[in-house]
């Protein structure tokens, strides 16, 4: 658009730089040498500075660490696999707010033994929450629910940025 509205050259390399997604990511931080371990080579730079966070922040570190964010994306991803409501179920929206979000992945059985069911709730807010009435009846009716996931161990409030996944049978 701004070559058709004539923009000089110029203006548009700022305003391409201005509005680059390159403003917002890093290269990989593979470790804590230089350059995050993007080049063995001391005199490659890369084209997008590394984070200043990169001699504590990188794949070398948070995969000794069992509750780093490598590895709880790691343990969600092997839980989508084996979990099949997650991979083709229904999707229902169970509650939403500013700051709460859930929802049920259902996936249909036999009659006689119920829906298979993945819940999923979410906090986007840097404070704890306690679960909202409409959700917290929805998760007490709940039998034989199981935790498959959960970024803190206790799940009787949502603490900050925190998520938990379970799975349950929701009888039809």
């Amino acid at each position: 658009i701004s070559r058709k509205l004539k923009f000089p050259r110029w203006l548009r390399m700022k305003m391409l730089q201005t509005t680059s997604r390159d403003n917002a990511r890093t290269p990989m931080q593979w470790n804590d040498s230089p350059n995050g371990g993007f080049s063995s080579q001391p005199s490659t730079t890369p084209w997008l500075k590394v984070h200043s966070n990169c001699a504590t922040i990188n794949v070398a570190s948070q995969k000794e660490e069992a509750h780093s964010l490598l590895n709880w994306y790691k343990q969600l991803i092997q839980l989508r696999k084996i979990t099949p409501q997650l991979i083709g179920g229904t999707f229902t929206l169970l509650y939403q707010d500013k700051h709460i979000y859930a929802y049920k992945r259902s996936l249909s059985r036999l009659a006689d033994s119920g829906d298979k069911i993945a819940i999923v709730v979410l906090n986007y807010s840097s404070k704890s929450r306690s679960y909202p009435a409409p959700l917290a009846q929805i998760l007490k009716s709940l039998t034989n629910a199981k935790i498959l996931a959960s970024v803190y161990p206790d799940t009787t409030t949502l603490p900050p940025y925190g998520a938990f996944l379970l799975e349950a049978v929701e009888k039809v």
